[in-house]
This record gives structure tokens, sequence and C-alpha cells, in this order.
């Protein structure tokens, strides 16, 4: 029987290196034997009584390196997560996702999404318009990017609305800023309070931003419903 080694290198968040060291030191500490898995360290992980595993469950660590599977729960004061590894050569890869509610951010580092805003003006209409955007949301937390191009204008005036991934909390307008990538002149977008589920942009003087031919970028962070 030997303690676990753990490969921490490549691991960004703190709470989970220090709640791994925990796992590592534990093992060390306290190695039983096990029969029906040779060759394995044992570790007791001390879960909190009220968790779904038990107090005093034991985890088991292969030292092949391959099929690896972990959980633990509580194991430092940063709360309550749980981390899984698969089917390995040799290092841990770490799948782990700290809730809101226990203070993390809940995300797993996935990448933004895209998406097509409608886009209409304040008066008028756009003869030839088209848009991306790309998002990202981490609890109640949206970022927020946006081109818009001016293909033909038309009749098009007053200013841009582009439609947002998901709506604004109620209670709160918010702020974009951007530029005009014809002219480099600065826009500003605003989300109004009420829930609005649409960015209003302008040019810096509160005039229409885009003329044929022209596209403008716009990004920024807001609270969702």
């Amino acid at each position: 029987m030997r303690p676990v080694t753990l490969n921490l290198n490549g691991i960004k968040d703190p709470q989970v290196a220090a709640a791994l060291m925990e796992v590592q030191r534990a093992s060390q500490d306290t190695l039983q034997s096990d029969s029906s898995s040779p060759g394995a360290a044992m570790a007791t992980v001390p879960f909190p009584p009220d968790s779904s595993f038990g107090p005093n469950t034991f985890a088991y660590f292969s030292q092949t390196g391959a099929n690896i599977r972990m959980a633990f729960a509580a194991l430092t004061a940063f709360g309550q997560s749980l981390i899984a590894a698969t089917n390995l050569a040799g290092l841990l890869s770490i799948i782990g996702i700290v809730p809101v509610a226990n203070g993390g951010t809940g995300d797993s580092g996935t990448a933004w999404t895209t998406y097509t805003p409608t886009i209409t003006a304040g008066s008028g209409a756009f003869t030839t318009v088209s848009a991306t955007g790309r998002y990202k949301i981490i609890g109640k937390t949206v970022f927020l990017q946006i081109s818009v191009t001016d293909t033909a204008n038309g009749s098009a005036a007053s200013y841009v609305i582009a439609t947002l991934p998901v709506n604004a909390a109620a209670t709160n307008s918010y702020v974009l800023g951007g530029f005009n990538e014809f002219t480099g002149f600065l826009v500003a977008g605003n989300i109004q309070t009420g829930g609005s589920g649409q960015v209003n942009i302008f040019k810096y003087d509160a005039t229409f931003p885009l003329t044929s031919g022209q596209s403008l970028s716009i990004s920024g962070v807001y609270e969702s419903v």
C-alpha cells in the first residue's frame, strides 16, 4: 500500500487544489488494506454526516491511471462540490464546478454562445442589415458582444435596436460601449429598465450611429432576469 500522489499541475481553482491536497494528506495519514482492490490506496475521507455519502466514507484511488474515479464533499471550508476524473493515463483531470450557492461562479469554463440579434431602427427601416452576437452567462451576469452591419440603410433613423440573448433584470438600466468600425467614433448602447429584451444603440452625440456600408461593434455586461 502507498499514499495517493495527485498531479495538481494545471488546476486553476485554488479551492479545488486545496481540497485535493486534503485528499492526499488523508491518504498519507490513513491507509488500510483492501483485498477487493489490490494495489490501490484507500484513504478515509471526512464527509459531512448529513451528506449522501455518509461519514468516514472510503475513497479509492487506482494506481494504474485508468478509470480513476473520485467523489468527495466538504473537504475544506469552501463548501460542497463533486469532482470526478475518468479514463486517464497518468494524470488526474478535474471536472469541478462550485455552485453559486456555495460561493462559486457555477461556470465550467465553456466557450461563449453565438446568437443572431434581430436588428431594427428607432424609426424608419433598414433595406439590408445583418448582425452577429456572442454572450456568456455566469449566474445572472451576462457578458455580451454584438456586431451590426448596415449594408443598405434605407430609411432607418434615430437609433439601432438589437435584441438581447436573455432579458435584462427589471430593476436597473445598463450601458454598453463600442465604436463605428468605419469612422472610429464612439457608440453607446442603453438597456432600459423594466426587463428590456433589447439594447438601443446611439452615436456618442445621440444621433443615428450608422450609414450604408458601415458597421459597429458594441459590448458590455448586464444582469439577467
